[in-house]
């Protein structure tokens, strides 16, 4: 059997901002291979720039008058200039941590699977907002289109292969891993009966997510023919009785 076949990752990950930012530069596209740190995207917060600026000089006024304070014999001041500067210290480290977190980079090595495109320079982007999707150097799924009145003959654990368009004859075994399900197209209406299926060995680095081509299962024709035959047997018997001359 014989399906159109399309690639997606065995498993992806996506970085969405933990807080609003601007997008200063996006540095991949999709396809390309990261390494693990290796920077994705940089984006902006002017609202944590400044609140790192203003924790800073409080720190630096705090500690000032904190000498003061020591100078005069003040003890009391002197201990609450000091706790105040604690504070303004600890504000500046976690808006420091905050802004690092606008460098958005691997978290090892992988393939990007979609990021921000540079038309995207410049905007605000809110809380949540996928910066980019990768997938972890693991290897690639398929997802296979079949015919509903052949769903019924997959199982998972069956085995197969396939071809993806434009990487000549290569042809990559597969197993299936799902039982085949219907997805509706919402916008188009359109139902398919698709079957989930992972690519059982290494070499995928020409593969690429949305890569289509067919895709052929070994599947078990037994149930197939029990079906048919029934009918057959039925025709046959209605046959031999006409033949015979029984009436109804």
């Amino acid at each position: 059997m014989s399906n159109f076949a399309q690639a997606r990752p065995s498993q992806s990950v996506t970085i969405a901002l933990p807080f609003g930012a601007f997008l200063e530069d996006t540095l991949v596209r999709p396809g390309d291979v990261l390494q693990s740190g290796e920077i994705a995207a940089i984006l902006r917060s002017p609202e944590i720039e400044n609140g790192i600026v203003e924790q800073t000089v409080t720190h630096s006024l705090e500690l000032i008058n904190a000498q003061d304070a020591l100078n005069t014999g003040n003890l009391g001041e002197f201990q609450l200039a000091e706790k105040r500067a604690e504070i303004a210290l600890l504000r500046r480290d976690q808006l420091q941590s905050q802004q690092q977190q606008l460098t958005v980079t691997a978290p090892s090595e992988s393939r990007v699977v979609t990021a921000l495109p540079q038309g995207e320079r410049g905007n605000f982007l809110p809380t949540g907002s996928p910066v980019v999707a990768l997938q972890p150097m693991s290897g690639f799924d398929v997802l296979i289109d079949v015919a509903p009145s052949d769903a019924a003959l997959i199982e998972v654990g069956q085995t197969g292969h396939v071809f993806f368009r434009g990487l000549s004859d290569e042809t990559f075994p597969l197993e299936v891993v799902s039982a085949p399900t219907q997805t509706t197209n919402p916008d188009t209406g359109e139902t398919r009966t698709q079957v989930r299926a992972r690519l059982m060995e290494a070499g995928q680095a020409d593969l690429l997510v949305g890569l289509s081509g067919f895709a052929r299962l070994e599947i078990r024709t037994a149930p197939r023919i029990v079906g048919l035959t029934r009918p057959l047997v039925d025709y046959m018997r209605l046959l031999a009785w006409k033949t015979l001359g029984f009436t109804f």
